[in-house]
């Protein structure tokens, strides 16, 4: 099942991609609330149909080829995503190496990764466009209490990466397949390569 949390309005690259993508059974959304609340209440949703194996996180500012859901389930991993760029500068791929938490100042530290090239296990990755096993989202309950997955519990640490070490305490490992070409709508449509040229201006 495909959810997706919209705060304003989706994008029309999201929604043609949203209609083209193969093997899509079902989709949820959330509209006007905050991401980390509306990515509790899809995953909830999705959870509470038995028939639900896997739930794909998808923005709405996200856009992604019509093959992306069924590559990512051909790796047959708990937790795998896609790459692409933050819409700000500068630009950076959004990857994260292994992460760590802080005992003094109880913060999690990710440290930024050079973009892979093939699918590698990272510390994290955002949730913008990632498939995750129901499982995952259950461990997660029996450790840390019901539908807790993206509770930010420190500062300045966003829902997406809370949701990953979370996951990474319970023993997952999170795959990122950068071969998925995505996009993230902003004035211009980033994928890694415009993403490289823009952080080479001046």
């Amino acid at each position: 099942i495909v959810a997706t949390p919209i705060y304003h309005h989706p994008t029309a690259d999201f929604l043609w991609s949203l209609l083209h993508l193969d093997g899509r059974d079902g989709f949820v959304m959330t509209k006007g609330v905050m991401l980390e609340v509306g990515r509790r209440v899809l995953v909830s949703a999705a959870l509470g149909d038995p028939q639900t194996t896997h739930i794909l996180m998808v923005d709405a500012d996200i856009s992604f080829p019509p093959d992306a859901l069924r590559r990512l389930l051909a790796h047959n991993e708990p937790i795998v995503g896609g790459l692409y760029c933050a819409r700000q500068p500068p630009y950076v791929p959004i990857v994260f190496g292994p992460g760590a938490m802080d005992a003094v100042r109880n913060v999690l530290q990710f440290p930024f990764l050079d973009p892979p090239r093939i699918s590698t296990h990272v510390g994290a990755l955002p949730c913008g466009f990632m498939l995750v096993d129901r499982h995952v989202f259950e461990t997660i309950d029996l450790k840390y209490g019901p539908a807790r997955w993206f509770d930010v519990d420190w500062p300045s640490v966003e829902p997406d990466l809370s949701f990953c070490y979370r996951a990474a305490k319970c023993g997952f490992k999170i795959l990122c397949d950068p071969t998925v070409e995505l996009k993230h709508m902003a004035e211009v449509a980033l994928d890694l390569r415009t993403g490289t040229v823009l952080r080479s201006l001046p």
